[in-house]
Formats: structure tokens, sequence, C-alpha cells
């Protein structure tokens, strides 16, 4: 099938960058777009008319957390342990049930359709839902998915809100038993999933986290990832707990000992890197930029989750820092709200405030972030681009809303005034997946109330308190 879309306002890649073709045409067939200009006179099977519109790459959320997230939405976000730096990764006491995980990522992949997001890198559904229940999910919405089935060498705990224990660590050693079975199953998941879905899921390695994965495994990690040609991601740098203990167990900060294994590299997305040396919450100065300069220096992408982080007073310091080293930077969604195009409008102004300057971390910036950029991190040069031979996943973002008028610079409105609400058509392969602002064939009052049914059966199995013996927010 050939799709004509008459755009008012399309972003279009000239092969060096983004531009502006005002009242132009995108052609699409089936899953490629075949032209981008003023004019086509070829045959048509169908019209989409967007002139009082955007018309863009789709949008590529680099980590995000689909089975998790909404567990958290009215619990997490006014309060935490100070005592633990205000991190809340060690006291989440609440547990997790199969169901809930299930209701969340359905209600999850819809959110994020509705963003604009036609690419998702989503970090740990395997582990929930089990891997076929996993890959089946996002496929059925015709998502594009790039799936991680977590490992580590333990997890962490905290007694009693003040200190941070790790599991299979006795403080020096770790068990090696746990981590090296969950790698391979990391690899047998990949082995039989990737590239199913006609393509559209896709497998990465997932070494959960730096401080709880040993020196040994995450050697292995690199190794197996070159073996099997695939990518990796990992979080890192997302607490002062894990920099401090990184600190005390090999002297060095939680990114030089991803250097020092040799995971660092143009195929590992690092997730969130914001407590890295020098930043003035880890009590470390780095007048020298070594972090950084390493994440530059390795062609390492690191993947941006402010909304998260902002939550607890936390901001990176800063995107406009980073991207002025050479940093590879992406967008991730991380728990909640599944909304990209949030995610890039805070990320601009944390910036801005951070260095004191609004001239930084602009609106082309952080839209290149959630698609050129990201693309690289995937190594995919037929994603976050409008042009003949890519992919046409493509999405289509009403200007003509109360919030987004009047429009002089579409991507400025997009990024400072836009909501996942200004989405009107997300478009995948080519296949239209979201139209009038809606998932085709979705009853999104039932996600919800599903979601709903299975919180609450959570939250009435909740202690009275936290561990630290505080009221717990049940």
């Amino acid at each position: 099938m050939i799709t004509a879309i008459d755009g008012g306002y399309i972003v279009a890649f000239d092969g060096e960058e983004h531009r502006i073709l005002r009242d132009g045409i995108v052609v699409v067939e089936d899953d490629r777009i075949i032209y981008v200009g003023k004019s086509y006179g070829g045959p048509v099977d169908r019209r989409i008319d967007a002139r009082r519109s955007l018309v863009s790459p789709g949008f590529i959320a680099l980590h995000s957390h689909i089975c998790g997230g909404h567990g958290e939405t009215g619990r997490r976000g006014d309060g935490s342990r100070r005592q633990l730096y205000n991190s809340d990764l060690f006291d989440r006491m609440f547990p997790r049930t199969r169901e809930a995980a299930r209701a969340a990522a359905e209600l999850n992949y819809v959110e994020v359709l509705k963003s604009g997001c036609t690419t998702l890198v989503e970090l740990g559904s395997p582990n929930a839902l089990g891997n076929k229940e996993a890959v089946e999910l996002p496929d059925r919405n015709g998502m594009r998915a790039y799936l991680l089935r977590m490992y580590g060498s333990g997890s962490w705990h905290t007694p009693d809100g003040n200190r941070v224990l790790y599991t299979n660590f006795d403080g020096e050693t770790w068990d090696e038993t746990p981590g090296f079975k969950g790698l391979d199953e990391s690899k047998a998941f990949i082995k039989e999933y990737d590239d199913s879905a006609d393509g559209r899921i896709k497998c990465l390695l997932g070494p959960s986290t730096v401080d709880m994965c040993s020196k040994a495994l995450l050697r292995e990690s690199r190794k197996a990832a070159d073996e099997m040609g695939v990518g990796l991601q990992t979080h890192v740098s997302q607490s002062v707990v894990e920099f401090q203990e990184i600190m005390r167990r090999h002297g060095m900060t939680p990114i030089e000992l991803l250097h020092d294994v040799g995971l660092l590299g143009s195929d590992l997305i690092a997730g969130h890197s914001i407590l890295i040396g020098g930043h003035s919450k880890v009590g470390y100065a780095d007048p020298w930029r070594r972090d950084i300069k390493l994440l530059a220096e390795t062609g390492t992408t690191v993947a941006h989750c402010p909304q998260v982080f902002a939550r607890y007073g936390i901001a990176m310091e800063s995107y406009a820092r980073y991207l002025m080293e050479g940093v590879n930077i992406g967008i991730g969604t991380d728990t909640y709200p599944m909304d990209i195009i949030r995610e890039m409008g805070l990320a601009a102004t944390l910036s801005k405030i951070v260095e004191g300057e609004p001239r930084v971390a602009t609106s082309r910036d952080l839209f290149n972030s959630v698609t050129l950029s990201a693309a690289k991190a995937l190594g995919r040069d037929d994603l976050g681009r409008i042009a003949p031979g890519c992919k046409a996943d493509i999405v289509i973002v009403k200007m003509n809303s109360i919030n987004m008028s009047p429009v002089r610079d579409p991507i400025r409105n997009l990024v400072m005034s836009g909501n996942n609400g200004d989405v009107r058509t997300v478009i995948i392969d080519g296949r239209i997946v979201v139209e009038d602002g809606r998932v085709p064939g979705v009853d999104e009052e039932r996600l919800a109330e599903n979601l709903q049914r299975e919180q609450e059966r959570i939250w009435d199995m909740l202690p009275s308190t936290t561990s630290s013996g505080e009221p717990s927010t049940r």
C-alpha cells in the first residue's frame, strides 16, 4: 500500500540534520518511506491530511521499565530517605505480582505509544512476565521494542532504612553462581527472540546495575555481547549510595569501573549516568570531568531520564555539559509517566537551570536526542529520520491546539509546550497504531480499571511502616 501524508511542517532529514519542510509530502510504501518533497505525482492508495500538524520521525525512548512504573504512581515522589541521599531504590517494600506487572505493561505500552514513541528500550519485562509474554505484548500493539532480560550477581536491600546490603555478597566477594546463571538465561532469550515480530522485536544484554554485578560478570557480559553481536544496557551512577559503594570496593567511580572491565563502548547504553564524579551531591571533585570524557571517548550513549530523578531533587549536571563534551545522549521515560514529550521538556528546563543559561539544551538538542542520537545508540540509520529508504515510523502532532498555538518553530512548540495529548497519529512500519489519539481496538478505561484493581491488592499487602519505621504510603 502507498500512503501519502500531506504535512504542514515536515521534519525532513537532509543526510546530515533535520530540516523543516513547509507544506510538503511524505510518501510511504509498505514499511518504508519512498519519497519526501513538495509534490508527488505517483499513484496513492491512501492520503492522510496533516496540513495543520507536525510530521515527525517516531520518537525513541532508550530506557523504560514497562512493568513497574505505575506501581509507584501516587506512592512515590513527595519524599524519600535522606539517610540514603534521597534515593528510593533501596526501600521499595511493596510486593510485586505477575498480574500487576501484566496490568502495568498493558497500560504502559498504550501510554508510551500515545506520546509518539515508536521504539522503546524496555528493561525487565521478560523477568516479570516470562519471555514469551514479554515479546507478545509489544508485538500486539505494533511497537518496535528492544527487550532486556536483566541479571545480576545479587540484589540490594535495606534492613533499617539507613544502610544498604547486597545479597550473595559478603562485602568483599560475590557468589558468582546466580549472576552467571542469569547471563546464560539472557543469552538464551536473545537467541530465541531476537529479530522476531518481522524484525520489530530485538534484544540486548542486561547486566542490571553496576553495584549489583561483580567485575567478573561485567567482563563476561562484554565477551558475550561481542560474540553475539548485540548491544547492552546497564544502570550506572544512579545513586550516591552506589557511587560510594563502588569507590569503597574498587577505588574508582562507577563509570571508571565500567571502563576498567571493558564495558564502555558504542554498543553500551549507560542508563542514567547522573551521579558521576564531579556532581555536587557525590562529594567527589572532578575538575577534569574524567567520567564525562570517558563516556565521550568510548562512544557510550547515556540514557537520560530526568523526571524520575527530579522528583527527588536530583538533576544531571548537566545535559548541556555532556553534549558539549561530545557524549551521545538519548532520553528515557524510566518508570512513570510514560510520556517522552514531557521528558524532553523537563530535560531542557533542568539543564538551563543548572547551567544558568537559556541558550543551552535547546529544543533541537532534545529533539535530536529522541531521534538521531537514540537511533545511533541502537546502530540504526533507518530510524529517527524522515528520508527515502528509512523505516516508516512517523508521528503526527497537532499544531493547532490551544497549548501549541501560535506556531513559529514547531520543534520548539513540541518540546516546550507539547504533551502526549497533542499526538494525533502514530505509524510504525507503515501501519497506523494510534489514530485520532487512540490505540485502535484498545479499551483504555478497562486497562486503567485492571491496573487499579491489581495495585489495590498490592497496597492491601503493604506493612503499615517502612523498613525505617516511618509510616508507609499505603
